[in-house]
């Protein structure tokens, strides 16, 4: 893949960026010179890398929005800006829905649905204040 993009200055936050289609994303994004976070609630093995750009990665549990101000805050803090958020972290176990406990449905309805929603709302409040505001990109894989 040949990128012609030069995204050298913007910030790139991706939930669920460290492995799987979010770790390809993050990895995309690197070799596009872009500063790169990556969120999730367990700390990767492996951190994306391309070349000498390594994204960084950041705690954060997308299903609690107190944790997801932390997370966006920290960022502000540091970075002062995202520019753009893939809204990537999702999924669920294989299941059968007649049989799959209340508490197991609501958990993957929350991070499936609900999270998104969180995290989007929480880096919309900081684009809207952005000269060049900022986009938002949701995935879904269910």
């Amino acid at each position: 893949l040949s990128i012609s993009i030069d995204f050298k200055g913007k910030n790139i936050l991706i939930t669920g960026g460290t492995k799987g289609i979010g770790k390809g994303i993050a990895e995309t994004f690197l070799k596009a010179n872009a500063c790169v976070f990556v969120c999730a609630r367990n700390s990767p093995k492996k951190i994306p890398k391309v070349g000498s750009n390594t994204a960084k990665y950041i705690y954060c549990d997308v299903k609690d929005p107190v944790s997801i101000e932390k997370t966006i805050n920290e960022i502000i803090k540091k970075y002062q800006s995202i520019d753009v958020l893939i809204n990537n972290a999702g999924g669920g176990p294989m299941t059968e829905a007649a049989t799959t406990p209340i508490k197991l449905s609501e958990s993957i309805v929350k991070l499936n649905l609900l999270a998104p929603f969180y995290v989007g709302q929480q880096a919309n409040s900081i684009m809207q204040k952005q000269k060049f505001g900022g986009n938002i990109i949701n995935i879904c894989s269910v």
